[in-house]
């Protein structure tokens, strides 16, 4: 864009064939590509609305949406934008995060997400 030709490189490719680090992955490369194509076109980078349609239908068509909400285990709690969840077997904390604070667009919660477990994975390994 604006003369500069470097090619951003696909990191889907790198991720597992399983996990939730591969999921990670390819969800924040739909919102990615909402937002490079939005900026392309309109010049803006606010495109939360269209990312969100765009993940959900990907989610559906990847079998990761989740309807029936009691599949996730046992409710927790409830913060500003997540709904916390234990999972039945109790080794597991899920999130729902609903995007009410985040930016106008949804990139940097996945640049956030992903350093939160790289963060994460480093200090388990140093214990």
């Amino acid at each position: 864009m604006n003369g500069d030709y470097s090619e951003r490189l696909s990191q889907e490719g790198e991720c597992r064939n399983e996990g939730a680090g591969c999921i990670l992955e390819s969800a924040s490369a739909v919102a990615r590509g909402v937002l490079e194509e939005i900026e392309a076109l309109a010049g803006t980078t606010t495109c939360k609305t269209v990312q969100l349609v765009r993940l959900k239908k990907w989610a559906q068509e990847q079998g990761y949406w989740i309807c029936d909400r009691s599949q996730l285990g046992d409710f927790f709690d409830r913060g500003s934008e997540n709904e916390v969840y234990l999972s039945p077997d109790q080794m597991e904390i899920i999130k729902l995060n609903d995007f009410r604070y985040s930016d106008d667009n949804l990139t940097s919660f996945f640049e956030r997400i992903k350093a939160s477990h790289i963060f994460h994975r480093y200090h388990n390994l140093q214990i």
